[in-house]
């Protein structure tokens, strides 16, 4: 095993682990959420949630600047840069956070008897949770372009374990505040953990123009890029909360916290992929050298996702009939979304090469397609009485089709057309093994009365089906081979 393949698998066997122990940790947290709130409660915190995630767009993507530049110069062996980059970054994300809160609060304060009570103190409360949210997705790509994903692991799973005993303390006692507070809390005790452990040396407070005109010029499509995706992300929620309202939202929330879970994979392989792509590309300049940084993860998922996927979509029913059986409007939803997720967790990988090889804007056209294409099936489903079952199905067809344009786009770079239309052959039949498995286990497989019992089977069966996907997986990739001697090499 080469140094830098053992560097990756190391790596990703580390912030995997963590991020599975924070993620077990979620699953109690998000069901522990939804037991002491109501749907309409639930729908009011995604709508929060969501107005939290496009005002972290206030840093006009510098801190996305963190995770690409970084790398690169510190490939180049270019420290004096790399320093001024990172004050730089901290000094505009911090006065970026604070200004749009102040417009946060001036608003709460300013909106009126119009808007209700709970959403004019829940947008407060952002304002609050932006600015400690900014500081911590500093130090988490900070962290992330550095390569300490030990340190980054441990502070995950601290976010993760404060916010999972807060939400037990207070929302059980006062309902949606009580979470805002919780959101709070945990992710400010995270941030100043990771500001102890990140070792990044005095930080100067400084907005030099040039260094300043530097990184928004490398930001801005990022942040474009960026925000349009997070729009074609978030899709769902502002259709949802449009056309079939808050209580709606909060069935429908079951569905996106289950993807979120499931798709956790993809974005962790990215995530420990990246930075090395972006170092080797610093190194070599080669193009066609960072291709294997692309063409493996996405055919790792192509073939591993399923299993994932699979498995939520067969067990996650029977446990929102157990705890949560005010929230199983939003079931069927949830499985449509769970299979059009397939495609959209094999984008992860392939959409950093764009990055990587400085074609940002390219990724633009690719995003606004499959957006149009989501959002245009969306409202005819709604309109002719899909409900939540058209959303996922509109979902699911914009995520098939940005999956499409991108992996043709981004594979002409280094394949011939003949090698890319295989690739994507070699995809489809993954996903329609999948559809076929998942499809045939939950129809067939019911051995008992018992529901616990017939969970457990359909999960051992369906396990058992995809073996052969992941045998292959592992023939042309060689992941799991890595990752169990990087394992056994660790005990």
């Amino acid at each position: 095993m080469t140094d830098v393949k053992k560097k990756i698998t190391n790596d990703f066997l580390v912030y995997t682990s963590a991020t599975y122990v924070t993620q077990a940790l979620g699953i109690v947290t998000s069901f522990a959420m939804r037991f002491f709130l109501e749907p309409s409660l639930m729908g009011v915190w995604s709508l929060l949630d969501l107005i939290l995630n496009y005002g972290l767009y206030s840093n006009l993507g510098v801190t996305t600047a963190l995770y690409t530049e970084m790398p690169y110069h510190l490939g180049k062996k270019d420290f004096y840069k790399a320093g001024q980059i990172r004050d730089a970054i901290f000094s505009f994300v911090l006065l970026g956070a604070v200004a749009t809160g102040a417009l946060f609060l001036l608003w709460a304060v300013f909106s009126g008897s119009s808007v209700s009570p709970q959403l004019r103190i829940g947008i407060a409360a952002v304002a609050l949770i932006l600015v400690a949210t900014s500081i911590y997705n500093f130090y988490v790509a900070w962290m992330w372009a550095t390569k300490k994903f030990r340190v980054l692991s441990a502070g995950i799973v601290i976010n993760a374990t404060l916010y999972l005993l807060l939400i037990f303390v207070l929302v059980s006692r006062f309902k949606l505040y009580g979470l805002l507070a919780s959101v709070f809390l945990s992710i400010s005790g995270a941030a100043v953990y990771l500001g102890l452990q990140s070792k990044t040396g005095r930080m100067h407070f400084t907005l030099e123009r040039a260094v300043l005109w530097d990184l928004l010029k490398v930001s801005a499509p990022l942040v474009t890029v960026g925000f349009v995706y997070a729009l074609f992300m978030s899709l769902d929620r502002l259709i949802i909360t449009r056309f079939l309202g808050l209580t709606a939202l909060g069935h429908y929330s079951i569905a996106l916290l289950v993807v979120s879970y499931a798709n956790i994979v993809s974005k962790l392989l990215a995530t420990v992929v990246f930075p090395n792509m972006q170092e080797q590309y610093g190194e070599s300049g080669s193009k066609t050298e960072i291709s294997r940084f692309v063409t493996k993860p996405a055919m790792l998922l192509a073939y591993g996702s399923p299993l994932l996927l699979g498995a939520a979509y067969l067990i996650v029913p029977h446990m929102v009939h157990w705890i949560l059986p005010k929230y199983e409007p939003g079931l069927e939803s949830m499985r449509i979304f769970l299979l059009g997720t397939f495609f959209i967790s094999l984008c992860q990988p392939i959409q950093t090469y764009l990055t990587t090889v400085y074609k940002r804007w390219q990724a633009l056209p690719l995003i606004t397609f499959g957006a149009a294409v989501a959002s245009l099936s969306s409202v005819v489903l709604i309109r002719n009485g899909w409900g939540l079952n058209g959303v996922a199905i509109g979902m699911s067809f914009g995520f098939f089709a940005y999956f499409t344009a991108l992996l043709f786009y981004v594979f002409g770079h280094f394949y011939s057309k003949r090698q890319a239309l295989f690739f994507y052959g070699e995809t489809l039949f993954c996903f329609v093994y999948y559809v076929a498995v998942v499809f045939s286990v939950g129809f067939f497989v019911r051995p008992a009365e018992n529901e616990f019992m017939n969970a457990a089977a359909q999960l051992l069966v369906f396990g058992l089906c995809c073996t052969p996907l992941l045998w292959r997986a592992n023939k042309k990739t060689g992941a799991f081979s890595m990752v169990w001697a990087a394992a056994r090499g660790a005990a």
